[in-house]
């Protein structure tokens, strides 16, 4: 069998060739197509060929009539529902015709009409529904479908435009998206959802991560922290299979921030060369880089450590380091070089009018709060010059006065020590005044520590008393320097 513009060819490799128009057809009673097609011996070959027509066929010639077509689908899965009222026999049948659509009109099929389904159903008084399936491909074309029952039935038909069925739902769009840790709230681009009914949507995943209806993009809201967050998305309209479908959001760290950590200063020693490592945070590769230097010093680019070469004059000289990333906007610091002359490196404090350093008799010492600790001492002092190191000890301890600490400014090359300052942290000297003598004599004997001096009677002693012996002298006028009596 095959079909042609105008009529359908029915053979069989033993019989001749039966020509019968579409009109034929639908006039024909079912008793008379089926004997025609089994003389053929294509009463299968047609029933499972032929596809999409609907014929309600009764077997008597009774009064009964079609009426209220429709046709529903989804996917490729066709629903056909009419009524029969009046006078039906119990084996009336219905014929179901599907043809694609043409130009001409009416109740019978065009000449030129392609069949696309056949097939025959047990009718009966009222809603009749059938169901079958036709080729998905075909869904995309307009149909209409044509039910007949007897002569007296009548024909009626209904049309299927294009996309005007039921179909399953489908989504699509972006699969993935990437953001930085401190992001604003933001969105997706749009989603295509497809389906007919329309879809609904719905997500399953992060809190933050919504979708929105109106603008068929998932909303993202602000302050997701680092890490990975998986989305699935599902579109249903009733019709299965339901669609999913899969969206992750990145989340990566945010850069840190650009700084330069590094102390704003250093020192130097005018004939010695010597270096001062910057250091900055932030995302790497950093760059450095100096303005205002004055000759001698440079920095390297890629590492941040700066050269001194030892022919930078005497004297403080302010410069500005520079630090870039490309990632951050670039930051600067305001940078203090003091350059001494060779053999005067003294101990510094950073804050000398605080810390004054005094000298009695050649012995240098600087007095300190109660209480003050090595560690404490160390965050006083300005940085060690090139080439020389701190050496910091407790040098001894005394049972009112406190402790007595002995500084040491070392040459790392020779081991010497160039500058030495002893500190006396006194206890309960403050407010004293001077009531009290043996504080006084102790504290001063603590910095010089003269080994000849035994003091048997320091508790009777009283201030400006004369000594046969000079050393209590000494000690006594350094006692008045230390608490600048």
């Amino acid at each position: 069998m095959f079909a042609r513009e105008d009529c359908v060819i029915l053979a069989d490799e033993h019989s001749s060739p039966l020509q019968i128009t579409y009109n034929e057809i639908l006039k024909m009673k079912e008793r008379k197509i089926i004997k025609m097609l089994k003389k053929l011996k294509l009463a299968c070959c047609i029933i499972l060929t032929l596809t999409l027509i609907i014929l309600v066929i009764p077997v008597s010639t009774s009064a009964a009539t079609l009426s209220n077509p429709s046709v529903e689908v989804d996917s490729n899965t066709c629903r056909v529902s009419f009524t029969v009222s009046g006078a039906l026999d119990s084996g009336m049948e219905a014929t179901i015709l599907v043809v694609k659509k043409v130009a001409s009109t009416g109740a019978t099929p065009a000449s030129n009409a392609e069949i696309v389904h056949i097939d025959q159903k047990k009718a009966t008084n009222g809603t009749n529904n059938f169901t079958f399936y036709i080729d998905s491909s075909l869904l995309s074309i307009d149909l209409r479908v044509y039910i007949r029952g007897n002569d007296n039935a009548g024909i009626i038909y209904t049309d299927i435009a294009a996309g005007s069925f039921n179909s399953p739902p489908k989504i699509t769009g972006p699969d993935k998206m990437s953001l930085m840790e401190g992001y604003a709230a933001t969105a997706t681009d749009a989603y295509a959802v497809t389906g007919t009914p329309e879809p609904t949507v719905s997500t399953e995943g992060n809190a933050s991560i919504t979708w929105n209806d109106t603008t068929k993009k998932l909303d993202i809201k602000a302050g997701l922290a680092e890490g990975s967050y998986p989305v699935t998305l599902t579109a249903e309209n009733g019709v299965k299979p339901d669609d999913t479908y899969t969206f992750t959001l990145t989340i990566t760290a945010a850069p840190v921030a650009l700084a330069i950590t590094s102390a704003n200063h250093t020192t130097a020693i005018n004939g010695m060369s010597g270096t001062f490592q910057v250091k900055a945070t932030g995302e790497p590769p950093i760059v450095y880089s100096l303005s205002g230097q004055p000759l001698g010093v440079s920095i390297t680019g890629s590492t941040g450590l700066i050269v001194i070469t030892g022919t930078t004059a005497v004297g403080v000289h302010d410069f500005t380091i520079t630090a870039s990333n490309g990632v951050n906007s670039k930051v600067t610091q305001s940078f203090k070089l003091t350059v001494t002359e060779a053999g005067l490196n003294t101990i510094q404090f950073k804050n000398p009018a605080a810390y004054p350093v005094k000298t009695v008799d050649g012995v240098k010492f600087v007095t300190l709060p109660a209480n003050t600790s090595v560690e404490t001492l160390t965050g006083l002092l300005e940085s060690a010059p090139t080439g020389y190191v701190y050496d910091i000890t407790a040098s001894f301890v005394g049972t009112t006065a406190g402790t007595g600490i002995k500084i040491q400014l070392v040459n790392v090359n020779t081991g010497a020590a160039t500058d030495i300052v002893t500190v006396v942290v006194p206890s309960d000297l403050t407010g004293d005044g001077l009531a009290n003598p043996k504080d006084l004599i102790l504290c001063a004997q603590q910095i010089l520590n003269p080994g000849d001096i035994i003091l048997t009677k320091a508790q009777e002693l009283a201030l400006g008393e004369a000594f046969n012996e000079t050393g209590p002298k000494r000690l006594i006028k350094l006692a008045q320097q230390i608490l600048a009596v």
